[in-house]
């Protein structure tokens, strides 16, 4: 998946980058993956919580904010952790 942005700059994964995603419907709490939010797709570290998904960027210096999503409020399916980035120069 080609990433777009700079949320995750902070774990060494830039705009333009592609990430390798194995494909999981669980994720530890902590660890970076992909998750959509209805028909959008997002690269975060998430974590599970009770009524709640918190998806954090890594971005210290753009001063990004987690974003907490109620299961009720979007449809949230983790799509897989990211286990690699790649850059091509």
């Amino acid at each position: 998946m080609k990433v777009a942005g700079d949320s995750m700059v902070d774990e060494g994964i830039m705009d333009g980058d592609y990430v390798v995603v194995k494909p999981t419907a669980t994720i530890e709490n902590g660890q970076i993956a992909v998750v959509l939010l209805d028909d959008e797709a997002t690269v975060k570290k998430v974590y599970i919580q009770r009524g709640r998904i918190a998806l954090k960027a890594a971005n210290r210096a753009a001063g990004y904010k987690t974003r907490y999503i109620s299961k009720s409020e979007k449809t949230v399916r983790i799509i897989g952790r990211v286990t690699s980035c790649l850059r091509l120069l």
